[in-house]
């Protein structure tokens, strides 16, 4: 498995970091697979996503921001 640097992902929902680490088996800089691992590469933050195919020529990362929404408190 070999990790890359990428910047043409959609930037981290919780930095604002636009280079995200891609973790991928068949990948290089310009071509990514479905369910590659990705992890903002901000030394604060290390948010984790992974590479969704839309189609043929689009890819982009899902952000998990589970944790990110903060609960509200019940009256």
């Amino acid at each position: 498995m070999k990790t890359l640097a990428i910047n043409w992902l959609a930037p981290c929902p919780h930095c604002g970091n636009d280079t995200a680490m891609v973790k991928t088996e068949k990948g290089d800089k310009d071509w990514l697979y479905d369910g590659d691992a990705v992890t903002c590469m901000s030394t604060s933050c290390g948010m984790k996503g992974v590479i969704e195919i839309f189609d043929a020529d689009s890819a982009d990362v899902v952000w998990d921001e589970i944790g990110l929404v903060k609960e509200q408190p019940h009256d």
